[in-house]
């Protein structure tokens, strides 16, 4: 018998001799040319460790690391000194929630939503778990926080609110300037999970409402394996109790060798989607929208999923009427998406069963996204084969 690894490569193999469309991309991205020709040098050629103040090796790696902080801070609108660098945009949640949490002192309150990725929400538990106070805020059919319900849950004293800036099953964008405003006013930061951000919403729509904020850099066809946390000085000056303790790296905030090649390519990937977020977001919703005059066409009891207009260019999501997501894969095997986040793989999606759906009806959820990997031709390509995949009639 074949191992899943053996399978997978010979489904692999078959596809791409054909043609094959990659639409995972809120999954993960392949990494860019231009990035990987960043990376290239410091993982041999240059290849000190920025720690190494004794020689010029680690000056070398030293530049190229505060070089690379330095532009995404620039990018970001905020002082080089904001910015710590980790593992992901997981690890940049752990840090924000339980930093703070912990340098408020036992028992503080975190606020919080329930359509959340899940790295958010466990540690929510957790910090439930240790006595920690826990409020979930309500979502409305879209996944959107009513900005009245922060209103009213701030009433109370709270030591962080932490509400994602596009979810990324569902591709709802959250009302940021209003739910910062609010947490301005009460005197209590603000996190904001924005992974899937980079390349499909400017920066300066984020970065100005929230003071903390977790990036990575794979979501934006950077490497894997590396992100940022935002994380202020003023306005609120925000408190973080280290969770990786070690060295005195990126400040005492977060101990290890920093990972000198990731980090420039973070820098890489995030200044190219910034540069490029305009163009980006306008082919993508027109290849969207494309799809999903297919999609209505052929199933008119599709139900869509996310606020129709507050959302991820390109992202689309839905549930089927009357077949699996996994019927949709074997009818389009040309076409690799998803039926939601990754790092829940065959479990029924949490935002789904948030939002009221069934187990079975979130078994029944699909999720495309474009890509600026794809060309001006594929988008209709793909629309073709989810014509043919869906049973959809002609549309000429």
């Amino acid at each position: 018998m074949l191992s899943k690894a053996m399978t997978g490569r010979t489904v692999h193999n078959r596809i791409v001799r054909g043609r094959a469309w990659y639409l995972d991309v809120h999954a993960t991205t392949p990494v860019a040319e231009e990035v990987l020709a960043a990376m290239w040098p410091w993982f041999s050629e240059r290849f000190g460790n920025p720690a190494s103040a004794g020689h010029a090796w680690g000056w070398e790696a030293r530049g190229a690391l505060e070089g690379a902080r330095d532009q995404l801070a620039g990018l970001l609108g905020i002082e080089p000194g904001e910015l710590v660098f980790t593992s992901g945009a997981t690890e940049a949640n752990h840090l924000a929630l339980m930093g703070v949490l912990e340098a408020a002192g036992a028992g503080s309150r975190l606020v919080c939503q329930p359509t959340e990725h899940a790295s958010v929400l466990e540690v929510a538990r957790r910090w439930g778990r240790q006595g920690g106070r826990v409020t979930l805020l309500p979502v409305d059919g879209d996944g959107m926080v009513p900005p009245e319900a922060l209103e009213d849950a701030l009433r109370e004293p709270a030591a962080l609110v932490s509400v994602m800036a596009a979810n990324n099953e569902i591709g709802t964008l959250q009302p940021l300037p209003e739910l910062g405003a609010l947490c301005r006013a009460a005197g209590v930061p603000l996190h904001a999970d924005g992974a899937q951000v980079p390349g499909r919403v400017p920066l300066g729509q984020v970065v100005p409402h929230v003071a903390l904020l977790s990036l990575s850099a794979h979501k934006a066809y950077g490497p894997k394996g590396v992100g940022l946390l935002m994380a202020r000085r003023r306005s609120p000056r925000v408190r973080l109790e280290p969770q990786v303790p070690g060295g005195g790296q990126e400040g005492r905030r977060r101990g290890g060798t920093v990972p000198v090649p990731l980090v420039v390519g973070l820098a890489a990937a995030l200044a190219r989607a910034e540069a490029s977020v305009a163009a980006w977001s306008e082919r993508a919703r027109d290849a969207a929208a494309g799809w999903r005059r297919v999609v209505d066409d052929a199933l008119p009891d599709v139900r869509w999923l996310g606020h129709a207009e507050r959302r991820l260019p390109g992202h689309l999501a839905f549930v089927l009427p009357d077949r699996t997501a996994t019927d949709m894969m074997r009818a389009c095997p040309e076409l690799g998406f998803s039926s939601g986040a990754a790092c829940q793989s065959g479990a029924p999606s949490h935002v789904l069963l948030a939002l009221g759906f069934t187990a079975a009806e979130a078994g029944r959820m699909v999720r495309l996204g474009w890509g600026p990997h794809l060309d001006e031709k594929d988008p209709g390509h793909v629309a073709g084969v989810l014509e043919r995949g869906l049973g959809g009639r002609s549309l000429a």
